[in-house]
């Protein structure tokens, strides 16, 4: 009888906890409520940081930037591991991304809600170095080449401009 009371007590004791670890199973961390905050941008890349998100009964293991072309239509992901900065690569020139972080924790839980949005655009492309070809670009090349010419000339030397 002493056993058939030990086993009852040891299978309640289990089912009054369990409920408690399929809820830790459960659970998500935190979510982030600030605004990420634009570190850099360049014309294929930008720089983001955020704040970490409070430890709590759930721990966060890393976080994860998702960000596209639309607001609120995030197609694509990049996981940044236990860091609050990224450097999100490979975009578009010129052109407008949103962008929103989640935290996750060891299971693979994310956060419920997105950070808030953040929009931004990428700078242009720059333009070329190289000197415009035809007439105009001549002139002035010459210009220059006579102007320099002139200068050595006068100082003495015996070279001619060509």
């Amino acid at each position: 009888m002493k056993f058939l009371k030990l086993i009852l007590a040891s299978l309640i004791a289990f089912a009054l906890i369990k409920p408690s670890i399929s809820l830790a199973q459960d659970s998500n961390p935190a979510n982030i409520n600030t605004l990420p905050e634009v570190l850099a941008v360049e014309e294929k890349e930008i720089s983001l940081r955020w704040d970490l998100v409070q430890q709590g009964d759930f721990p966060v293991s890393g976080y994860q930037v998702y960000y596209g072309t639309q607001s609120g239509n995030y197609t694509e992901i990049k996981a940044v591991g236990y860091f609050n900065r990224a450097v999100i690569k490979n975009l578009t020139p010129d052109t407008v991304y949103y962008f929103a972080v989640k935290a996750m924790d060891e299971q693979g839980n994310e956060s419920l809600n997105f950070s808030p949005e953040i929009e931004v655009k990428t700078k242009s492309s720059a333009p070329s170095t190289l000197p415009e070809t035809g007439p105009a670009a001549t002139i002035l090349v010459g210009l220059s080449l006579l102007a320099g010419g002139w200068q050595r000339w006068k100082k003495g030397r015996s070279d001619k401009i060509k």
